[in-house]
């Protein structure tokens, strides 16, 4: 029969194992309060905060794999790196997409009940740290890309078709790639509602098509996505 010490020691080998199986930071055990960044609430600037802000608690992760944290869990994508030292984001193949990235980074932060940032396994944000980094993303024109006032009749019926032609061809966002996230249903298309209108916006996506979104097809869509009445509830 174990002894007690033994039952104890297993125990805590136990969750131990779990914690490094899940990928956690040594700020999500035990009691060690998560590391606090200064910042100035309310004129933040990359200089008195921001800067150290994403380098501690975005970084670790949105870097190339040899520089991680030891505690990332090697399954996270590397397509948005940020380069610390120049304020800017890049996409996997390293080109710079200063305002495109921002945005999706305040719409996953602040906008996004899906798929949000930090993800849990990382280090969360601490007293005025949120207030900072989305006022400073608001200063920057990094916020909400949909002019207020919109409204459209636009359904999904009228978008459907260039949806399914343009972004859930095969290979890309359809329900047969689980590489990416699913754009060719509307619940699909409502789990990466944030994300849709950034890339479009930042003129990111579809990839190698920057004017897609002067096209006809594609001011339709954002249109509708902005303003559409399937969406409503997520804004």
């Amino acid at each position: 029969m174990l002894s007690t010490a033994s039952i104890l020691i297993r125990s805590l080998f136990a969750v131990a194992l779990v914690g490094a199986l899940l990928g956690c930071s040594a700020d999500d055990l035990g009691d060690e309060k998560p590391i606090s960044v200064a910042v100035n609430a309310e004129s933040p600037t990359w200089g008195n905060g921001i800067g150290e802000l994403v380098n501690k608690k975005c970084a670790n992760c949105h870097m190339p794999v040899s520089a991680r944290g030891d505690f990332v869990p090697a399954n996270v994508p590397t397509r948005t790196i940020i380069n610390i030292g120049k304020e800017s984001f890049f996409d996997s193949a390293g080109a710079v997409q200063d305002k495109g990235y921002a945005m999706l980074a305040y719409r996953r932060i602040f906008q996004d009940p899906v798929n949000p940032m930090p993800k849990q396994f990382a280090t969360p944000f601490v007293g005025d740290e949120q207030l900072a980094l989305k006022k400073y993303l608001e200063t920057k024109g990094f916020g909400n890309q949909c002019p207020d006032g919109g409204s459209t009749q636009l359904t999904y019926s009228d978008v459907q078709e260039s949806i399914t032609s343009t972004c859930a061809l095969s290979g890309c966002h359809n329900s047969g790639n689980t590489l990416r996230k699913t754009l060719d249903n509307l619940d699909g298309l409502r789990g990466s509602w944030h994300a849709a209108i950034s890339y479009l916006a930042a003129g990111a996506m579809p990839q190698g098509t920057s004017g897609f979104l002067i096209t006809t097809k594609g001011a339709k869509i954002f249109e509708w996505l902005c303003y559409g009445e399937e969406f409503k509830d997520l804004k």
